[in-house]
């Protein structure tokens, strides 16, 4: 999987390592000397157990992400990778503890939980975020599209993963970056979930919109009722999109009652002839938040793709 012009850089700080960095280009590992200007060093690898952030070298942008690797990882078995994207000016360290999703399933899969980076916006605004891809200049761009690209490319190279089982998951504009990825990025990943996301116009949405969306990937999406900043309109609207998208009869909603949820949370399912699309209006009690039956519910959902 290697990109001409791909360079990746592992910092060599994951236990007690030298001072060497390893870098990788592709999947091809070389070794080089440290600050010293010493005998070469190999960077450690990102062993069992590993709960630690890495950095990584993405379209000439310095940029870091938290991988978590189960502790009992067996190097001889292909694991499912997941991302968790962040909320505005979050980490991956907070969406890491937000989500829960290792509370729930620790030993299934690599975790991944990536770092946006400060930018001053188109709009003059600055802050922490993910550029939404290359459909709007409205919080636009690729970099961060480029960055997934570059983190698989490192995980593929370090660990033993399985590119037939790639997921996203994010909350807020982080939802938004995980619908991006899904769009354009659909040919490799193969479900997202996205919770309180902004109205889908970093989405193709007309037939005719360009670029569009490549591949196809299951969805299931949330939104509160009580969400007082992107009304539940915004989740229904991408909803529809993904309708849409995955050719899915928008007529045959179906109630399904997820463990967890309660009289006030509408939870539905589609018929679709390639990958579902479901989507949950929570109740407004959670505000902004996501509702304490989430992180069970995403992980099952993944676990069916």
């Amino acid at each position: 999987m290697s990109r001409a012009g791909l360079l990746i850089a592992l910092a060599a700080t994951l236990g007690a390592c030298g001072e060497g960095t390893t870098h990788y280009v592709g999947s091809q590992r070389i070794a080089e000397g440290g600050a010293s200007g010493g005998s070469p060093t190999v960077g450690c690898p990102l062993a069992p157990g590993t709960n630690q952030y890495v950095s990584l070298d993405s379209s000439d942008r310095a940029r870091r992400l938290l991988i978590s690797v189960p502790e009992d990882y067996d190097p001889d078995r292909a694991y499912p990778v997941v991302f968790g994207f962040h909320a505005r000016d979050e980490d991956g360290a907070f969406i890491q503890g937000e989500l829960g999703l290792e509370a729930e399933a620790p030993r299934w899969a690599i975790y991944v939980y990536p770092d946006g980076l400060d930018r001053e916006w188109t709009d003059g605004s600055h802050g922490t975020g993910w550029q939404n891809g290359p459909a709007t200049t409205y919080y636009g761009g690729t970099e961060d599209l480029t960055f997934v690209s570059d983190v698989l490319t490192l995980l593929e190279g370090e660990l033993c993963v399985s590119t037939e089982k790639l997921f996203a998951v994010g909350r807020w504009w982080g939802a938004e970056f995980a619908s991006v990825v899904g769009c354009y990025l659909g040919d490799r990943f193969d479900a997202i979930v996205a919770a309180h996301g902004n109205e889908p116009y970093y989405l193709p949405l007309e037939a005719e919109s360009e670029p569009p969306c490549v591949g196809e990937v299951g969805v299931w999406g949330l939104h509160g009722k009580g969400d007082a900043e992107f009304p539940l309109q915004c989740g229904l609207d991408q909803r529809d999109f993904w309708l849409r998208q995955n050719d899915c009869d928008p007529d045959s909603a179906t109630t399904v009652n997820l463990p967890g949820t309660g009289a006030d949370d509408d939870c539905v399912e589609y018929s679709c002839p390639g990958p579902p699309v479901g989507f949950c209006a929570f109740a407004a009690e959670f505000g902004q938040t996501i509702p304490d039956y989430f992180a069970a519910n995403a992980i099952a959902f993944l676990q069916a793709q």
